[in-house]
């Protein structure tokens, strides 16, 4: 039987990872160690809807500032997924 990893015990307290208060949705995440990916569909009033992304290299402790993937004002985007191997 495997070991829990530390990070697995106990939740900690919420982290946002955006300032907004939009519509956030159809987000993915991956991990692969202490590294975690997510991308999600935010819908703000300045920029509408749009695809981000943030990372953190800590389990969650720490995270970057986001990234806007999609082109603004695009309907695009459609349903968004992420993947990793070894932390890239």
């Amino acid at each position: 039987m495997m070991p829990i990893p530390h990070w697995a015990i106990s939740w900690g307290p919420d982290i946002n990872l955006t300032p907004w208060r939009g519509e956030i949705y159809g987000e993915d995440i991956v991990c692969s160690g202490d590294t975690i990916y997510i991308v999600y569909h935010d819908n703000r009033p300045e920029t509408g809807e749009e695809v981000y992304f943030s990372n953190s290299f800590d389990a969650g402790t720490t995270w970057s500032n986001e990234i806007m993937l999609s082109p603004l004002d695009s309907c695009l985007s459609g349903f968004i997924k992420i993947t990793c191997k070894n932390n890239y």
